[in-house]
Formats: structure tokens, sequence, C-alpha cells
């Protein structure tokens, strides 16, 4: 009896992981994040509002994206009961549903230190759903078929591990020193019903050796996407892929004042800060200088120059900004 008791117990625990690990299969997006203790993070903790994603494999990988259309590297992860590994961080997994997964940070050998944070995720479907449908998202629409505008709610997946942009990053890289055009390359392409890239249209280049390298990238792997789905079906989205440069003499003018606008804005001088991010960003554009210089009208109580600032950081991909935005921009 005392064999078959231990049997059945360990079957029951075995079940018990298989079932779990079923339910962690596939992708969830960061809802909310906060301390063990319910504590809210400060908004300037862009951890707090930034896009996350995690997916887990039933070939055992687990994979960490801060872009929506990024797959993300991949490694093994190990489930024990209601601890989860994966890298080098460890986890406690509080609930977790079909719809809903939370967890607690291990910290110092701990799951109960104050400092711990908590995440809370929603599977990718309900949180697509729960995001509405704008006109932002719809690029055109025709009497037969509409063509999306990729976002967090409908975006076509890459299937490799490295993501189509950092395949253009290789491709290109050094390419934009040889007498740029612009600093600025940006290309839209539209992913059909099938999974396949058409329609690649150059809008700004840099030079014909660099618009030559993104063309070969781009034909190479057309038929390497998953394609977008809304309301279970497949349908037709445009993609685009932009690529910043900034002169190398800038940089370090650029690193300057955006380091005087950091110091300035935590001593609480929100407008020395504001004339320093400015400085900074007519040497180099960057979205998290914008999401500080929101921050910082926030705290000046300029709602909507703060709002603006959110959409410029955005528009250079800083997902926080996206999250900032929810919050105080109606």
């Amino acid at each position: 009896m005392k064999y078959a008791f231990t049997f059945t117990l360990l079957f029951t625990c075995l079940t018990s992981i298989a079932q779990t690990k079923n339910l962690l299969y596939g992708n969830w997006i960061k809802t909310r994040l906060t301390y063990q203790n319910g504590k809210e993070l400060n908004d300037d903790d862009t951890r707090k509002f930034e896009y996350l994603k995690f997916s887990f494999s039933q070939d055992g990988k687990f994979a960490l994206a801060y872009n929506y259309d990024y797959k993300g590297g991949s490694f093994p992860f190990v489930l024990n009961g209601d601890t989860l590994q994966y890298g080098a961080n460890l986890v406690h997994i509080d609930k977790l549903t079909k719809d809903s997964l939370i967890f607690t940070q291990w910290i110092n050998n701990k799951f109960d230190n104050p400092n711990c944070l908590k995440y809370y995720f929603a599977a990718e479907a309900e949180y697509q759903k729960a995001i509405p449908l704008t006109a932002n998202d719809v690029v055109s629409v025709s009497q037969t078929d509409t063509l999306y505008r990729a976002s967090e709610k409908i975006y076509a997946g890459f299937k490799e591990d490295d993501g189509f942009r950092q395949l253009v990053s290789d491709a290109v890289k050094g390419l934009q020193q040889q007498t740029p055009i612009n600093d600025h390359f940006l290309a839209t392409f539209t992913i059909n019903k099938a999974g396949e890239a058409v329609g690649l249209q150059i809008i700004n280049g840099i030079n014909r050796e660099f618009d030559r390298q993104f063309n070969k990238v781009f034909e190479k792997n057309k038929k390497k996407w998953i394609p977008a789905t809304f309301k279970g079906n497949a349908v037709n989205v445009q993609m685009k892929t932009e690529i910043r440069f900034t002169n190398y003499s800038k940089y370090p003018v650029y690193q300057r004042y955006a380091q005087l606008g950091t110091d300035a804005m935590y001593q609480g001088d929100f407008n020395l800060a504001l004339f320093n991010f400015d400085k900074a960003l007519k040497n180099y554009a960057e979205g998290d200088i914008y999401y500080k210089m929101a921050l910082c009208q926030i705290m000046l109580g300029n709602i909507e120059e703060a709002c603006s600032d959110m959409l410029k950081s955005e528009a250079l991909d800083y997902t926080a900004a996206t999250g900032l935005k929810r919050k105080y921009c109606h």
C-alpha cells in the first residue's frame, strides 16, 4: 500500500506539472507590474509601462521580447511545481489559467521580499481583443478586402529567432557611413494572408548599396512570415522597417545633454531638464528622451504637452510611452 500511495502521489505531481505546462504554452503580454505588497512602481521606472512578451513553446524553450513584432531570443525553461526558472531568473507562479498568468520574481532567495516584483500577464489573444480597433489601425479598405497597419493588436510574426530587423541590421552594418543621403531609413511592405511579404516600398533610402542590401534580405525572407489574424481570420497587414542613424560627431553632444537633463529631472528641476532634453534631441532623436520630457511635463501639470511627447516617443518605438499614454491621455 505504501508503494502504491507513493506511486499515486508521484503520478499526480507529474500530471499537475504537465497540466501547468499545457496552460503555460503560448504568448503572454504584461498588463501590470507592481511590488510584492501591491505598491505601484513610479512612472519614471520604464519597466512599469514597457511592452513585455513572454513566449513558452512545447520544445521547452522560452523567449522574451520588448516589441510586439519581435520573437526574441530563446533559451530553456524549467518548471518545478509552482516554481519556474528561465535563464538566471526564478519566479513563483501565483496564478495560471488559460487567459491569465501572475508570478512573483525571486530576490535574495525569497519570494516574500517587499522588493520582489509581481508580474501580471494576459494571454496574447485576450490582450489583443481588449485593445479597441481605431481608424489608425487601418491603411485602406476596398470592396473585397482590408489592409491593416501593424500594431500590438494585429501584426504578422517572423519565423526566425533573430527577427527581421536583426537580419537587416546585420546585412547593412557600416553601409550608412558611405555618404548617406539622410539619416532615416523607412520601408513598408505587406504580409498577405498566405504569410508572404509583398509590395516593398522604400520610402526613405540611405544610399544605393544600403537599399540594395535591404532589398536582398527582404527577397530572401519573404516567405518566412506568419500571417496576421483578426477575429480568428488571416488578414493582410502593412509592416514597416525603420532605422535611424546619427553622425558620430553629434552623438557625444547628445549624450552630454541627455545626462544633464536626466540629472536635473531627478533633482526636481523640470524646466532645466526640458531645456537640456531639447538640446539633446537636436543632435539625436531618441524615444527615451521624449519619454522623460513627458514625465517632466506631467510634473509641471502640462498634460497636453506631455501627451505630445508621448506620441513622439511612441513613434520611435519606445514601448513604455504607450503605457504612459494610456494612463494620462484620453
